[in-house]
């Protein structure tokens, strides 16, 4: 019978972007036991995704303490998903999540010479509901952390084949690792088909969405879970890059796979708005306003962009637009924009230049500092220049929910300097239904960085009803910053653009579309090359077939790119 593989993937705007992570969202308990290592007790970072870019590879492990927690003999951690495990006997090798730790390859002259991990005898158990637990059976679970080491340009919910052992990296290099690995970034695979009930009993175990870690002897060192993702019964509203593999096993059935980072699930239950400002003509006419010092931000018309210096010893000041809504966690939106800074500096501790949706009323009041108190209703990209201390860059996405103080606020980061006069492409993405928020970095179109660590101190609601370019004052206490740039492109839209996928053809993508965007179906060989697979059609506002003009006979791959004209 022939297999015929194809792939379909959404982006937003002209890029290649991220999704939703189906990863760890919240501790539920923590005991390091006894033999940890000594201040690896941070719980929250076994949350959200493993250690990715390119600073990770099987030769280089998650090493710090932001990106592991330890558990030594007698400890435990209890995880709960950001989103089911579902027990699908065809998620590849079976594998329904997977355990990202730290161990690694040794790196000879002759390429892999050895494996080096803590070991660790563990049990590792699943819940529905975090009342009933049932343990995936010893003899069929693998132990967790010692194959295969993360590799952080892979994706972290591919699964490698589980037939191969250390020996069959011997000799390799990366990129024989990497061939192994085809497209996953390592990481241990377990089976909820595994789960067992007290009296060693098999059970049928529908979905998981607690996961329980007891060590019984030795160590483990976890970056992250990752659950294989499975399409939701009800909306998918996509944003960014969402790679859907499907295989026709019959002429009749159809079995999806999500394969790249995972999808945004639930649809904004608020109005579509848009808002694009391209600076082709004086923003000042289409709506946009100046709270605060005028001389922060100057329209070039030349270049069409807006020359903007952060001068954080100065005033609060903004350069904004209202949204026509205000946004809470049942809204599923995302802002997008082309950033270049020329130069940036910092003094004592730095501080930070930003963009994105604020609550007006909250920043516009004069209590409102963002350096001496986390400030309510925030939700930007910052970035801080490497400070006068030594401390690197940072990118970070930010969100701060409704309440004033140190809570109710979850972020992103990377540690990454931005290069003088390069432009780069920041995306911010949020979904329904949740208090989090989801960035990403490009250059050239390619990812620079997905802002893979995670802190996270209760976030609950929050209310954003603009779009803003963000001058914050200081701490007064010489801690500052001071950058010029330009930003251009800038965006904001709700809901996210495409809804419902449906994929029953090869070559042919069905969705729920919005009216507001330009879909293009594009089509590749080899994940590298995109073509039109077929002229660009606008959303109808309901369902919307792209369909393949002429799909090769072979192995092919599809993407739908969505833009606002």
């Amino acid at each position: 019978m022939q297999k015929i593989r194809s792939l379909a993937l959404a982006s937003l705007f002209l890029i290649p972007t991220f999704t939703r992570a189906q990863f760890a969202s919240t501790v539920i308990d923590y005991n390091p036991g006894t033999g940890f290592a000594a201040g690896y007790t941070n719980a929250a970072a076994a949350l959200g995704a493993p250690a990715l870019g390119g600073s990770v590879t099987p030769f280089a492990p998650p090493y710090s303490k932001s990106q592991l927690v330890s558990i030594g003999a007698g400890g435990q951690i209890t995880l709960q998903m950001s989103s089911p495990i579902v027990n699908d006997p065809s998620d590849p090798y079976g594998i329904n999540f997977i355990f990202f730790a730290n161990e690694f390859f040794v790196n000879s002259s002759s390429g892999v010479s050895g494996l080096y991990f803590h070991s660790a005898s563990l049990l590792v158990q699943v819940s529905a509901d975090a009342a009933t637990w049932f343990t995936l059976n010893p003899v069929l679970a693998p132990p967790a952390g010692q194959l295969f080491p993360t590799d952080g340009s892979g994706n972290p919910q591919i699964a490698v084949n589980p037939s191969l052992t250390a020996a069959s990296f011997t000799g390799l290099n990366l990129a024989g690792i990497e061939s192994l690995y085809a497209g996953s970034a390592g990481g241990t695979g377990y089976q909820l088909a595994w789960a067992q009930d007290a009296n060693s009993n098999s059970v049928n175990l529908a979905s998981a969405d607690y996961v329980r870690i007891e060590v019984q002897s030795g160590v483990l060192d976890l970056d992250a879970i990752a659950a294989v993702p499975e399409p939701a019964t009800g909306t998918l509203a996509l944003a960014g890059i969402v790679l859907l593999g499907f295989s026709h096993r019959n002429k009749k059935t159809v079995r999806l796979h999500l394969l790249l980072l995972p999808v945004l699930l639930a649809a904004s239950t608020g109005r579509a708005t848009t808002l694009v400002e391209k600076f082709a003509t004086d923003p000042a006419l289409a709506g946009w306003q100046v709270f605060g010092d005028t001389n922060r931000f100057q329209w070039d018309s030349t270049n069409q962009v807006l020359d903007v210096t952060w001068d954080s010893t100065q005033p609060n000041s903004y350069f904004y637009h209202p949204l026509g809504v205000t946004l809470t966690t049942n809204d599923s939106f995302c802002v997008q924009f082309d950033l270049q800074v020329t130069n940036a500096t910092a003094s004592g501790y730095g501080f930070e230049l930003a963009i994105g949706l604020l609550h007006l009323a909250d920043a516009t009041n004069a209590d409102f500092n963002r350096a001496n108190s986390p400030s309510p209703n925030l939700f930007e990209f910052d970035y801080f220049p490497a400070d006068a201390f030594g401390d690197a860059a940072s990118l970070d996405a930010t969100l701060k929910d409704s309440q004033l103080g140190y809570a109710g606020f979850y972020f992103a980061y990377d540690d990454q300097t931005l290069n003088p006069g390069t432009t780069y492409r920041v995306v911010l993405i949020h979904r329904a239904g949740t208090a989090a928020i989801q960035g990403a970095v490009y250059l050239n179109g390619q990812v620079f960085t997905l802002l893979p660590n995670i802190y996270a101190n209760g976030p609950t609601n929050f209310q954003l009803d603009t779009l803003s370019i963000n001058n914050y004052t200081d701490d007064g206490y010489g801690d500052s910053a001071f950058a010029q740039g330009t930003v251009a492109n800038l965006a904001f839209a709700t809901p996210l653009p495409v809804d419902q996928i449906n994929t029953s053809v090869a070559g042919q993508i069905q969705f729920a579309s919005d009216t507001n965007w330009l879909y293009t179906l594009q089509e590749s060989t080899n994940l590298q090359t995109w073509t039109p697979a077929a002229p660009a059609v606008f959303g109808n506002g309901t369902n919307l077939i792209l369909s393949a003009t002429n799909a090769p006979a072979g192995q092919s791959f599809y993407r739908v790119r969505a833009d606002l004209p």
